[in-house]
């Protein structure tokens, strides 16, 4: 896990800088992280697996420590992680300082990102699980911006789900804290090209609003199982609603389709607060479980059994 010298004056402020942000931040000890294999490569660092006190943890290893923008990526990375706790996002455990690099601890997950398990055919996604995952990232992303926090880089790869179905947002280099003053920013254009809102990617000002943008982005990829569909500048980038109806199943839910709609709309003031899209995720939820059990109890009484 060689990274390169701790003791260079980058590294060092870095730590310095890292240690502002809570003088116990540096919680982990190098010698209790045990057994580390290497799992990915993220946007700031390689990631391993391992156990830290008996728990598999997955552990993230800064990559260049001489990289000043780096240091404020993953300052806003710990900084969100370690005030934040919610079922749906991924849990932080700690930081670690060693002379090999610096190393964020976090829960692991191990069902892989939600881009995978999209991708493989072989999974099935029936729409009460696509619905479930929908509600639950959308609860992630609701309780970031009731912090007045976006993250900035909403999309499948940076959403882990669970084996028994869990989604949990991570990946927060990009997230940002604003202020308690509504309306747009001026803030720095990152994210994904193909999940970025249509603000961003003209270099508008913008605010949370681009969080839901981003959020419908996934949504079309639970429905459709593909990436979201590539945006024109001539059009201001805004999503072809034509484009993405001829791309549902046919038995995909009318009211997941709205709610697309209404969150991609290319006027940030005109999408809904994800508060609003919480409500009518969970009404959805319940109602398809409510049609699931209908049908579970009129087949039983086909065929002669009762409920």
């Amino acid at each position: 896990l060689f990274l390169g010298s701790m003791q260079s004056a980058e590294a060092k402020s870095l730590v310095r800088s890292i240690r502002k942000i809570s003088p116990d931040i540096f919680n982990i000890e190098y010698t209790a992280l045990r057994d580390l294999v290497p799992l990915a490569s993220g946007n700031f660092g390689a990631v391993y697996g391992g156990y830290y006190k008996k728990n598999r943890v997955a552990v993230k290893q800064l990559l260049d420590v001489g990289d000043e923008q780096m240091h404020k990526y993953l300052q806003r990375e710990i900084e969100t992680l370690r005030n934040i706790h919610h079922p749906n996002i991924v849990e932080f455990l700690g930081v670690c300082e060693h002379h090999s690099g610096l190393y964020i601890v976090t829960e692991f997950i191990s069902g892989g990102d939600l881009r995978k398990i999209l991708k493989n055919s072989s999974i099935e996604l029936t729409w009460d699980a696509r619905i479930l995952l929908a509600t639950q990232i959308c609860s992630a992303i609701n309780h970031l911006h009731s912090e007045q926090i976006v993250h900035r880089d909403l999309k499948s790869h940076n959403i882990l789900v669970t084996d028994d179905g869990v989604a949990k947002v991570c990946d927060f280099g990009f997230s940002r804290k604003l202020p308690r003053k509504k309306g747009p920013r001026t803030l720095s254009l990152c994210g994904t090209d193909q999940w970025m809102a249509p603000e961003i990617l003209m270099d508008d000002p913008y605010n949370e609003s681009a969080d839901v943008f981003s959020f419908a982005m996934v949504l079309t990829e639970l429905v459709t199982r593909q990436k979201p569909p590539e945006r024109n500048a001539s059009d201001m980038y805004a999503f072809n609603v034509d484009e993405f109806r001829r791309q549902c199943p046919r038995d995909t839910p009318r009211a997941l389709v709205n709610i697309i709609i209404r969150c991609a709309n290319l006027t940030p003031s005109k999408r809904p607060a994800l508060r609003d899209v919480l409500s009518k995720l969970e009404a959805l939820g319940s109602s398809s479980k409510t049609i699931e059990l209908k049908r579970a109890s009129l087949d039983a009484k086909q065929h002669g059994n009762t409920i």
